[in-house]
């Protein structure tokens, strides 16, 4: 009746306007600023919302931020690469030699070098699949993606087949296997230095008819809501947009392959 509140519960997150002089003391008069209390909520930059899971360090990080494994890994790779530019060194001898007296250490820095080059090609095929074809639909996405890797079967397979059913069957396994993983990494992730293509601005989610929908007045007549019915279209897609976008980052996607089954049946099938 008093219109609308905020949750008593989330009040000491709100972000709070103050004046801050030159002493660095709260005035009336001074610079304004924002305090927004710790652990960070809401950012007011890019306008996310966050929960109080994730750890303040993530939030604020830059891509610059990295640990020993990441600085280790892009050390190796830039050192590899230059390596292998060089005329002057055979392509057998570009490789990099690393010692340690710890095992654990090793196993770590290695899982950690696999999944970085296995991301990077992923998203860097996928780049290259969408500047040949700007547009991609779901139904294309994964085979699109796929041809711009240009694998043969000796490099995923553990049984390579050069005809028949059984070339057949590897290309649509490796197919559903690149498809999962892209469906994956339209998660927001937890990688600082390793942000998808979407978080970094190069790839965007479209949604099928959705500005039509908006403006198509017998569905919200017969699904009648007191503010959508009265909305305009852009104020409709304005409200909707958000959501689907908040569902799709959570892996809210009616897709086989995310279901508990189906994910099993792919596992069996890669292995």
């Amino acid at each position: 009746k008093a219109g609308r509140r905020i949750d008593p519960k989330h009040e000491k997150d709100l972000p709070q306007k103050l004046f801050i002089g030159s002493d660095g003391k709260v005035s009336m008069l001074g610079t304004p600023c924002w305090f927004i209390p710790r652990p960070l909520k809401i950012c007011l930059q890019c306008n996310v919302i966050h929960d109080g899971k994730k750890k303040d360090y993530a939030k604020f990080s830059r891509l610059s931020s990295e640990g020993r494994s990441t600085a280790t890994t892009l050390l190796s790779i830039a050192t590899v690469s230059r390596l292998q530019n060089n005329p002057a060194v055979k392509s057998e001898s570009a490789k990099v030699l690393s010692f340690t007296d710890n095992r654990q250490d090793a196993s770590l820095q290695a899982g950690h070098f696999n999944d970085f080059v296995q991301t990077s090609f992923l998203r860097a095929s996928l780049y290259a699949a969408l500047e040949k074809s700007p547009t991609l639909s779901h139904e294309r996405l994964a085979a699109a993606v796929m041809e711009q890797m240009a694998l043969e079967q000796s490099d995923y397979a553990a049984s390579p087949a050069e005809f028949g059913n059984g070339k057949k069957v590897n290309q649509s396994v490796f197919e559903q296997l690149i498809e999962y993983r892209l469906y994956e990494d339209l998660r927001r992730g937890w990688r600082i230095v390793q942000p998808n293509l979407e978080q970094s601005g190069l790839l965007k989610i479209d949604y099928v008819d959705l500005m039509e929908m908006c403006g198509h007045e017998p569905i919200f007549a017969k699904h009648h809501h007191p503010i959508l019915s009265q909305a305009t279209p852009e104020q409709r897609y304005g409200a909707i947009l958000p959501l689907l976008e908040m569902l799709r980052k959570e892996l809210a996607i009616d897709a086989k392959l995310l279901q508990a089954q189906g994910t099993e049946e792919l596992k069996r099938k890669v292995n």
